[in-house]
């Protein structure tokens, strides 16, 4: 009788550990599961993720994307792949959502070297000078193992441009309002760019009106992969188109090739012309448009002309850009 009993009473103990262990499973379980967002949004910057929140003040530039961080129940940040694996997202636009261009969860890298998950929502990309509000709620959910009962974001967003403040015609990588009176410009203002050193744009403004205008050298990988035996330099303008057709100077070497960007990442070959006395390349267009200087000769595509460019500012592949007979050494930038 009494070996009986301690059997059992050895079962019963083992039972208790068991369940103890059980809970303490569930425990980090529950703990860590996803219960909501961040109240504010972030940005990117640098390819990292900024630690203030609204980082664009009131406004978020078109085709910018903001991101609310997903916070669990032990209010700290998820960092674990199987706590938002297949969670649904459905988003419901009250005003505007044709702005909207996704809504998806991402895993991105904050300011601490921490990778933590984030509601993001990026904006289609525009050229309008005119503001866009946007709202709506974002309803997550998420079933199975690891899953969370729905909850809803609201979503309360402008889009739009502040107006340029640079009064010595230097184009930003931030998209601007330029608005040129009526009756006012020049009939050859020269624009700079702050991320080209020597590259510019001269073109008639008169009665030009607003325009929103922006111009990075942001180096584009997948792009550059396809040429890999390639040194590319990029000059990405925002498609911004002015009334008139002016002149755009991209510093270069003599012995480069200039190609134009197409919206797919084809190249298209540009009726350029390579100036040895300032050493670069003159493009005639009224687009800031996206372009690439290679050391190489690249394998191009049949264009097709964008709306406000002339059918005569780009060529088929088969046409070289036009060269000095006898070139002297020029400069990168």
């Amino acid at each position: 009788m009494k070996k009986l009993f301690a059997i059992a009473l050895t079962a019963a103990m083992v039972m208790s550990m068991a369940s103890v262990a059980f809970a303490a499973d569930d425990e980090p379980e529950d703990q860590y599961r996803v219960s909501g967002l961040s109240e504010g949004y972030q940005k990117i910057d640098d390819d990292v993720m900024l630690p203030d929140a609204g980082s664009w003040n009131e406004k978020i530039p078109y085709g910018e994307t903001v991101y609310f961080q997903l916070v669990a129940q032990n209010e700290e940040p998820v960092t674990d792949s199987d706590y938002v694996k297949s969670t649904s997202i459905k988003a419901s636009w009250d005003m505007n959502g044709s702005a909207i261009a996704k809504v998806e969860i991402v895993k991105k890298k904050g300011s601490d070297g921490e990778y933590t998950y984030y509601l993001a929502i990026t904006g289609k990309d525009s050229t309008t000078t005119a503001d866009t509000d946007v709202s709506g709620k974002i309803t997550l959910k998420k079933s199975g193992k690891y899953g969370f009962d729905e909850f809803d974001k609201t979503i309360d967003l402008t889009y739009g441009y502040y107006n340029n403040k640079n009064d010595n015609l230097v184009i930003e990588k931030d998209p601007a309002i330029w608005e040129f009176e009526t009756g006012e410009g020049a009939e050859d203002d020269e624009f700079e760019f702050a991320e080209w050193d020597g590259a510019y744009f001269t073109v008639d403004t008169q009665g030009q009106g607003k325009i929103v205008v922006a111009a990075d050298v942001k180096y584009n990988a997948d792009i550059a992969s396809k040429y890999p035996t390639a040194n590319i330099d990029f000059f990405n303008g925002n498609g911004a188109s002015f009334n008139k057709i002016g002149e755009l100077f991209l510093p270069a070497d003599v012995d480069t090739h200039i190609y134009a960007v197409n919206a797919d990442g084809t190249l298209s070959a540009v009726k350029a012309t390579y100036d040895e006395y300032e050493e670069g390349w003159r493009v005639k267009t009224r687009t800031l448009g996206k372009y690439l200087i290679s050391d190489v000769e690249l394998k191009t595509s049949v264009p097709t002309v964008t709306p406000g460019e002339d059918a005569d500012d780009t060529v088929d592949g088969t046409v070289e850009p036009t060269v000095p007979s006898n070139p002297s050494t020029g400069a990168r930038a």
